[in-house]
């Protein structure tokens, strides 16, 4: 039978449990708005040493780590998609021929003018026609490639923006992780430094991939790019876009240095919003620019070689139509009429034979057929059929983008909702909770009155 101290004891541990419930109400009660934070409760266990009673331990956090992980996994996936449609939409105008004064509408005003001019090779007003269109289409190039370069400056400008930021939050973590591994193991858990660690991942997660180790000293290990560490207990490595000063046209990539300097290449796929951008970096606007600069290159080769084999309006000999280059690199951003026919519509060498000038039309009609030849860039597609190429890869990609950001946007928004409900705050349950600890309070109360009663009625049998 429990002695009456014994029974003091289990009535004061009852209502310290009680009490200890009341004030873990009264703090979900006040964070139920508070973003990020994660419901605590508190736990019971029998006093030690076989004694009577209850006591309580905690508080400690409520948490899902398949729910959390899922989330960042969905997150890292919307960014990625979100990252790719900012600067495809940004570069689609570049591509985009609805408006008329596109390179698809320069080439096609180029190719009519050549063949008109074939009905009347002799017509003087035919042929500046001819020079103008020229002009226009050169343009026309100089200015998608200028769209091209200056989208794909902004989108590596942007990388090295989120490099920077999820360089920041590392650090974040690192530091975070120190604090906590110091406080873990204290009667009070550091449950806001979790939380506020737990939303730190959260965004960081959208930024770029990561996998997520909990460690047993309270501290979080974070990995990107198949496997590279970024964040490993209180040490945090540094991401950067290389290489440093790249040439126009050249991809990017990231560099990861840990924090002894070590610098280690991406193992695998970036993700997140950084990924996005990398991928719209490299693999469309990068490509369209190369692509832009061989149709600007092949064109020029195929047309200054033919244009060469006639003979202009004076009998003389074709020269280049088009300024010649060394190479297809910048090609598109450097391609004009040369000097040696620009304004001189008497030097288009329209004839294939110097005899009875103006000759007749048949270089020109060589001309017309170099548009519609499929060997000229040596991919097997026509010129006009790159560049038909071109803006379907921009826009494919812009609509993959976005029925993936929607399709990503609905899943977050479910495992929110599902995370939500279970380390959220009720305030239905807290206010029932706080119910139930109040009648335990009494219950307690009740008890310790109920000795003392006893220890006084044997007081007065020993008096």
């Amino acid at each position: 039978m429990a002695s009456i101290n014994e029974i003091l004891s289990i009535g004061k541990g009852g209502m310290n449990v009680s009490k200890a419930l009341l004030s873990i109400a009264g703090t979900n009660m006040a964070n139920v708005n508070t973003p990020g934070y994660s419901r605590e409760v508190i736990a019971l266990e029998s006093q030690p040493f076989a004694s009577l009673g209850v006591r309580s331990t905690g508080p400690n956090r409520v948490t899902n780590p398949f729910l959390s992980d899922s989330l960042r996994n969905i997150n890292g996936d919307l960014g990625f998609y979100n990252g790719q449609m900012i600067p495809l939409t940004a570069v689609q105008p570049a591509v985009n021929d609805l408006d008329g004064t596109g390179l698809g509408q320069a080439l096609t005003t180029f190719h009519g003018s050549l063949q008109e001019t074939t009905a009347n090779p002799a017509s003087e007003v035919q042929r500046m026609a001819l020079l103008e269109s020229a002009e226009f289409l050169a343009q026309s190039f100089r200015n998608t490639s200028e769209q091209l370069v200056d989208s794909a400056e902004k989108t590596r400008d942007q990388a090295e923006a989120t490099a920077e930021h999820i360089t920041n939050l590392a650090a974040e973590v690192a530091s975070l992780n120190k604090q906590i591994m110091v406080l873990d193991h204290h009667d009070s858990p550091p449950n806001a430094l979790k939380d506020q660690r737990e939303a730190i991942l959260l965004e960081m997660s959208e930024l770029i991939d990561i996998d997520v180790l909990d460690t047993n000293d309270g501290s979080m290990s974070v990995f990107i790019s198949g496997g590279r560490p970024l964040v490993d207990h209180d040490l945090a490595s540094t991401i950067t876009i290389t290489p440093s000063d790249p040439p126009e046209g050249t991809p990017a990539n990231i560099e990861i240095r840990k924090p002894n300097g070590q610098k280690l290449e991406a193992l695998g796929a970036t993700g997140g919003n950084l990924g996005g951008l990398l991928e719209a970096h490299n693999e469309v606007i990068v490509k369209s620019m190369q692509e832009l600069d061989q149709m600007a290159f092949g064109l020029i080769e195929a047309f200054n070689a033919q244009h060469e084999q006639g003979f202009d309006l004076d009998g003389n000999g074709g020269e280049n139509f088009f300024t010649a280059l060394a190479s297809s690199e910048g090609a598109a951003a450097l391609i004009a009429v040369s000097e040696e026919v620009k304004g001189q519509p008497d030097k288009i060498a329209a004839s294939s034979s110097p005899d009875g000038v103006p000759g007749n039309n048949d270089n020109l009609k060589a001309l017309v057929g170099i548009q519609e030849d499929d060997s000229v860039l040596g991919t097997g597609r026509t010129i006009m059929q790159a560049w038909f190429d071109i803006q379907v890869n921009v826009g494919s990609a812009i609509s993959a983008a976005k029925l993936g950001a929607n399709a990503e946007a609905a899943s977050r928004e479910q495992i929110s909702n599902l995370l939500a409900s279970e380390v959220g705050v009720s305030l239905d349950e807290e206010l029932i909770s706080m119910n139930k600890a109040n009648q335990a309070y009494d219950a307690s109360g009740a008890l310790i009155r109920a000795a003392e009663e006893m220890s006084d009625v044997l007081l007065s049998i020993v008096r």
